[in-house]
């Protein structure tokens, strides 16, 4: 059993010890003395203070054990993790009794719940690194490139650090000396509590208490960080999946929180640092960004989690009505808004003509018609399949695409055909980054399922039948503990790469599991599941898949 410590209504576990402890004034005189002598010059100090505040949340927090777990040692050596448990009344407290052992945390349990913004502030109290990051139970943390940020930071001082959401820029790493250019490309990422890394002696003993109840507490702690630090950043990679529990979030008044209480609180900073020029740019950013809400659930009255009583008075007393007509100006002329409605109004208009014009012609050359009108719907298809796709060769023909994901991370060489029912699915992981190659001369017939998590390659002149699955990945280890956890929560596991060879035929309702390599010129006959290696110049058929000649 771990060591246990109370102090300050809260009980904290340091795994991997085995004394049993109660002395209060003997841990409250450490703690005292640990406080006294924190130091940011101090070369054992850690990095990185992964602080996670969480309440009736359990499985959420599982999942995010579960990422924890793959933090490589050298870089969980240099970080705390600190769960600051707001007083949970589900089964939080056995599922961190699961992990203690298998990794290093301090666990805080408060005796009551003191309400979300007293616990974020608790985080930053508790943190002891350099910088604190404030990581949602639900926005699962990704690993890979965790070492490159913690290298960053380790040797460079920052007052805030962004983690954007637009992971395509070149620029890892953006630096800002400017803050007012700064908070300006933020704008209201600020309020993202898990996008946000803070100088831990920026934010650490600053009073937060006014800020209670506004739902945005983190603001002024990042607004605090920010302009006190020489020099903020963006980081361009990315580090968490967003929001996976977004139907719970809600309860409170969207107008009220994302307008009224933030533009309150970046007034007050207007003597702080926020110039005016600033101040007027993120009141207008804070416009754009509550303008479709107020359209789709105010005028159009969709349905949402949150509340939405006064809008309109509060947004024209905080913003004024030419920022709001501004706003919905920018707002209906939008990429997203046309597309929208071009789409709209383009799809009953294409059923139509596709209608009369195939008819039409059915009428006079049956046979020709039904060709022409299947090669003009299939380089429709193709052309759109296309520009989905990362890179793509010449002479694609691509019947019907039921579902695609990930197409920047596929390469298609020349001559591809697939019939109807093409499934193309490229999935981000803690440990890679999805990667699909098809060779030249490659045919998909219908309903082909293709699933990467890590790499699959199919090679040149490959034939694939219908109703085939080709998966390197699978929802868990199917360890005891994953297994009592609903699938689609469990982490996505690759056991290793799928290879094809070249010139192989793949027959109908063939499965080709992770792992697998099957070598050029073979044959895998109908209804096959491959589990294992097929050598080359192979027939193979079966479940499992033996090697028949």
């Amino acid at each position: 059993m771990g060591r246990q410590r109370h102090h300050n209504g809260l009980l904290s576990y340091h795994p991997r010890t085995n004394a049993l402890g109660l002395h209060h004034l003997q841990n409250k005189k450490r703690l005292m003395a640990q406080q006294l002598s924190f130091s940011y010059d101090n070369p054992q100090q850690k990095v990185l203070s992964l602080c996670i505040p969480t309440y009736n949340r359990a499985e959420c927090l599982r999942e995010q054990f579960k990422r924890l777990m793959t933090i490589q040692p050298a870089d969980l050596d240099r970080m705390e993790i600190i769960i600051s448990d707001n007083c949970s009344t589900d089964n939080t407290s056995q599922v961190v009794n699961e992990y203690k052992e298998k990794l290093d945390f301090v666990y805080l349990r408060n005796d009551e719940n003191i309400g979300a913004d007293r616990n974020f502030l608790q985080c930053f109290r508790k943190a002891t690194a350099k910088y604190v990051w404030l990581l949602g139970d639900d926005d699962y943390i990704q690993t890979r490139h965790l070492n490159t940020l913690i290298d960053h930071l380790e040797k460079e001082d920052y007052g805030l650090v962004q983690l954007s959401l637009n992971c395509n820029s070149k620029n890892t790493f953006r630096i800002y000396d400017d803050q007012d250019e700064f908070l300006n490309k933020l704008n209201v990422r600020i309020t993202y509590m898990s996008s946000n890394i803070d100088r831990t002696e920026y934010v650490r003993d600053i009073s937060l208490e006014k800020y209670f109840d506004t739902h945005l507490v983190q603001v002024p702690a990042h607004l605090h960080a920010a302009l006190r630090g020489k020099e903020n950043l963006i980081v361009n990679l990315p580090f968490y999946d967003s929001g996976t529990q977004t139907q719970n979030n809600g309860g409170y008044n969207l107008f009220e929180v994302f307008v009224k209480n933030l533009v309150k609180i970046y007034d007050e900073f207007e003597d702080n640092g926020i110039s005016v020029n600033s101040l007027i740019l993120l009141k207008n950013k804070i416009s754009d960004f509550v303008f479709p809400y107020f359209f789709n659930h105010v005028i159009l009255k969709k349905p949402c989690n949150f509340k939405l009583d006064n809008a309109w008075e509060i947004m024209k007393e905080e913003l004024g009505i030419a920022r709001i007509i501004w706003s919905a100006i920018k707002f209906i002329f939008s990429y997203k808004m046309i597309s929208h409605w071009v789409k709209k109004i383009t799809k009953p208009v294409y059923k139509i003509l596709a209608f009369i014009i195939s008819n039409f012609f059915a009428l006079i050359w049956p046979d020709k018609a039904a060709r022409l009108w299947k090669k003009i719907r299939t380089r429709i298809i193709s052309n759109r399949f296309r520009y989905q796709i990362g890179h793509v060769g010449k002479n694609c023909n691509v019947e019907g695409v039921d579902f695609l994901n990930g197409g920047k991370n596929i390469s298609i060489g020349d001559n591809f055909s697939a019939l109807k029912g093409l499934r193309l699915e490229c999935v981000n992981t803690p440990d890679h980054t999805p990667n699909l190659t098809i060779g030249n001369d490659v045919t998909l017939n219908a309903r082909v399922h293709i699933g990467v998590a890590n790499k699959i390659i199919i090679g040149n002149h490959v034939l694939i039948g219908s109703n085939v699955l080709i998966t390197d990945h699978s929802h868990g280890k199917n360890s005891e503990e994953e297994l009592m956890s609903p699938p689609r929560s469990r982490t996505i596991y690759s056991k290793g790469p799928v290879i094809i060879g070249e010139n192989v035929w793949i027959g109908e309702n063939v499965c080709i599991l992770p792992g697998v390599t099957i070598g050029k010129g073979s044959v895998i006959g109908a209804g096959a599941v491959v589990t294992k290696d097929i050598p080359p110049f192979s027939i193979a058929g079966g479940n499992p898949a033996r090697i028949i000649k």
